[in-house]
Formats: structure tokens, C-alpha cells, sequence
């Protein structure tokens, strides 16, 4: 895949990859490093995993990931605020980029605390049914049947503005 899209003229690729005890899986992701050279690369919230997350970003940082997609192991990025500060203040050749849950409302905040960059979907859900059906094609688990996510384009305008 990561050659297929160096073919294509991409300029980097986002993957992640943890052993079953939620541990960086060292060798895949310098196999991935390897395969990927010349493209920048971004560990994903896989991240947010780790047990022991100062250690992990070391490792990622050592090992020359150019960027770190994490919600500082929180549901959202401005609950795991803390964590991403401290990531950030290691951070010298990694770039700390916060995510999950960052909306309008406070994208701001993680450019005045010192981020470069932000990840975020901006996206509303939007009613595509007005009566549930009886039977489930997602699961109860799952995607709502109801209601589907859509980029809201001026939604990422605005966040785009109030952090330029």
C-alpha cells in the first residue's frame, strides 16, 4: 500500500502499529519507517493505547516519526491537554498533533498552548432517515441507521480562521 502510494506522488502516510499488550510493535513500525522513506509519517491515536506514553513518544521520536496524532490518552484532546502539553515540551524533531474533539470552540486554545497542527473532522451528522427501521443493518453498536456524518465545510472555515 505505502508504495502504491508514493506512486501515486502522496507526501506521507498515517498508521500505527501496537502488539496485543498495547506496546509499540517496534520491528512493524521500522519495517513501515523503512517502507515509507521519503514521505512524512504520522503515528495515529493508536497511541493512545500505551501504557507508558513519555517512554513510547521517545521511541516514536528516536526512531524518526515526523508526527504524533494523540488525544493525550483521553476521550478528547482537551481532557488530555496535560499529557499533550507534556508530550509537546519533549518534542524536537516529532510534531504533537492534538485530536479528538477539537471544534471551533476551542482550537484556539491549542494553538495559544503552543501546536502547530490539529486534527479534526469537522463533521455534522445529518438525519438521512425519519423512521427507524425494524430491522438493524448497523447494530446497535455501531453507526447510527439514522444519521450520517458529513464534512460541514464552513465549520472547517471557521476553525481554520480562528487559528490563522
Amino acid at each position: 500500500d505505502i508504495a502504491h502510494f508514493k506512486s501515486l506522488g502522496a507526501d506521507g502516510i498515517v498508521c500505527g502499529v501496537l502488539s496485543t499488550d498495547f506496546a509499540l510493535d517496534i520491528p512493524r513500525i521500522e519495517r513501515l519507517l523503512e517502507w515509507s522513506e521519503g514521505l512524512y509519517f504520522t503515528f495515529h491515536r493508536a497511541f493512545d493505547w500505551v501504557n507508558d506514553p513519555i517512554r513510547a513518544f521517545k521511541i516514536l521520536q528516536d526512531m524518526g516519526v515526523g508526527c504524533l496524532l494523540t488525544s493525550g490518552k483521553s476521550k478528547s484532546a482537551v481532557e488530555g491537554l496535560p499529557l499533550l502539553l507534556e508530550l509537546n515540551e519533549k518534542a524536537s524533531t516529532t510534531t504533537i498533533m492534538p485530536g479528538a474533539g477539537i471544534k471551533l470552540n476551542n482550537a484556539i486554545r491549542f494553538k495559544d498552548t503552543g501546536f502547530d497542527a490539529l486534527h479534526l473532522s469537522g463533521t455534522v451528522m445529518h438525519e438521512n432517515l425519519t423512521t427507524i427501521p425494524d430491522i438493524s443493518l448497523m447494530g446497535k453498536s455501531m453507526l447510527s441507521e439514522t444519521h450520517i456524518p458529513r464534512a460541514d465545510l464552513n465549520q472547517l472555515i471557521r476553525v481554520v480562521q480562528s487559528v490563522k
